[in-house]
């Protein structure tokens, strides 16, 4: 009797998907608490067109705390917001999921130990991506 059959299942890749634009989907959004006490936003990005369909970039935006990283945060999310054509004004985290707009994502170096990561620069509106390629910027 066979438990379980991974024989179809498709393999995974934890590599960072290469440096470009990408149209995406916010599907999780949640407010935590960092180590310190301070409010940080976790931000699940999926890619929903394209060669890398399905892989997700994970953002952290600070909402409190260090004065530079909230700035930052802060404008990060702005930033989602004003692209998204949504108000400025949210009632909470989950406000952010299922928008959909276009992320210019790099690679970041790992540090410490660490792999290399996706991180988003910025937000645009969606483009147009052929099926296979990723959007130079």
């Amino acid at each position: 009797m066979v438990l379980w059959d991974f024989s179809s299942d498709k393999e995974s890749s934890f590599e960072p998907i290469p440096a470009g634009v990408y149209n995406v989907t916010v599907t999780e959004a949640t407010l935590g608490e960092t180590a310190k006490g301070d409010q940080r936003l976790k931000v699940t990005f999926a890619v929903i067109d394209g060669e890398y369909t399905g892989r997700k970039i994970f953002e952290g935006y600070m909402m409190s705390g260090n004065e530079k990283a909230v700035q930052i945060g802060r404008g990060q999310v702005k930033s989602l917001l004003k692209v998204a054509g949504k108000d400025f004004n949210i009632t909470g985290a989950d406000a952010l999921v299922g928008i959909e707009l276009a992320a210019v994502v790099k690679v970041q170096a790992g540090k410490d130990g660490y792999s290399d990561k996706n991180a988003v620069s910025s937000f645009k509106p969606k483009v147009k991506v052929a099926e296979s390629t990723a959007v130079p910027f």
